[in-house]
């Protein structure tokens, strides 16, 4: 068994020191494409379950010149709506919360709206972690989730307003209930299949001799993703939440 997550704020602040890797023609961080790849997985895994949404999933790759005349391999993905500045599941069920603080006017919000895709959007940093701390690989969550941090702030600072929720608590609450879904060992190995479609997906489209410039990426459709859990008989399992997500999304009004 693993050691448990940092709590949230001391994981996200992670800076632990990369290794770089010379891989032929370029030089990436070390498991820098798994690393990626396990993030995204853990994105789509908690959106099909916390959202009932049907993502498709990208994992991309980017080399650029360094300094010194080197080309570094940049890897990086998304998760359905990323692109557009944001994984906000629920606005599609409920209507948008006025940015107004509570109580005013009579407007008292229901807690937890912004519960489920809170969660959704700490998976990927859940994943991160664990795959990494699983492979022995340097956690960097404050550079390769910086994203995710933010969009969470928002969240939170959208749910105190409405509901006059503590944030560091909200925060604290997604990024648990992030962690226990993917504790699960049908939800880790459900993630673990995707990652490694991305992975070769992605080692299929890239340049076999890349140079300063090039980029490529692979997409990987949900319905791919099912296919994918089918085959290795995980379908049924993947995307259940157990007793333990059902309390972490329950929110007092």
């Amino acid at each position: 068994m693993m050691a448990r997550c940092l709590p949230y704020a001391a994981a996200m602040a992670t800076d632990e020191p990369q290794i770089e890797h010379r891989n032929g023609f370029f030089i990436e961080a070390l498991g820098a494409k798994s690393v990626a790849a396990h993030h995204e997985a853990g994105h789509l895994l908690a959106a099909k379950a916390f959202g009932e949404h049907a993502p498709d999933t990208v994992l991309r790759v980017v080399f650029v010149r360094g300094n010194h005349g080197d080309v570094f391999a940049d890897h990086h993905g998304y998760c359905g709506e990323w692109r557009r500045g944001g994984y906000d599941l629920a606005i599609r069920e409920r209507p948008k919360i006025p940015d107004i603080p509570p109580g005013k006017n009579g407007f008292v919000a229901p807690a937890g709206i912004k519960l489920k895709p809170a969660i959704i959007t700490c998976a990927g940093p859940a994943a991160e972690w664990r795959f990494c701390a699983t492979r022995g690989f340097p956690q960097r969550l404050k550079y390769s989730a910086e994203s995710d941090r933010r969009t969470l702030e928002s969240y939170a600072q959208i749910e105190k307003n409405a509901c006059g929720s503590d944030k560091e608590e909200f925060v604290e609450r997604a990024w648990r209930t992030a962690q226990s879904f993917l504790d699960d060992p049908v939800q880790w190995a459900a993630v673990e299949a995707i990652a490694g479609e991305l992975i070769t997906g992605l080692g299929k489209a890239t340049p076999e001799t890349p140079k300063a410039g090039d980029e490529a990426e692979f997409v990987l459709s949900f319905a791919q993703a099912e296919e994918i859990l089918q085959a290795a008989g995980l379908l049924r399992g993947a995307f259940a939440l157990r007793r333990q997500e059902r309390e972490g999304l329950r929110c007092a009004a």
